[in-house]
């Protein structure tokens, strides 16, 4: 056996609904279809692994309250970005 990351699904996941709304996209244009994406970045995210000999601990310091996020959003429309 081998140490993974696991894969999280939703539990209020709706397959049925999710195939509707697919079945509707494809009614709609292409050129009225608009893909969104959002990322957040923390200014005190800290990357949780790390390589070590075996058997020894990997310690590191972070910080015990909220700091700043950025969030990012942009959009896709006819192969233009737009962006805020």
């Amino acid at each position: 056996m081998s140490h993974e990351k696991k894969t999280f699904l939703y539990e209020e996941r709706n397959e049925q609904a999710r195939a509707e709304f697919i079945e509707q996209l494809k009614v709609i244009k292409s050129q009225h279809i608009v893909y969104l994406d959002e990322s957040g970045i923390k200014n005190s995210m800290k990357n949780e692994y790390g390589r070590s000999l075996r058997g020894t601990v990997i310690m590191d310091d972070k910080k015990g309250h909220s700091t700043e996020k950025l969030n990012i959003i942009a959009g896709l429309l006819n192969n233009k970005l737009m962006h805020h």
